[in-house]
């Protein structure tokens, strides 16, 4: 799957790739978040 991200920051390129499990936010499940310790 493909998902799109929203960044703040100093972000380096106009793209790139994050390679981290992604699951449900842990407080609010409508969310999807990397920081899950059970991701996909």
């Amino acid at each position: 799957k493909k998902y799109i991200a929203l960044c703040w920051g100093d972000v380096k390129g106009a793209s790139g790739e994050i390679v981290l499990p992604v699951g449900r936010h842990p407080k609010d499940r409508k969310k999807m978040s990397t920081k899950s310790r059970h991701g996909k």
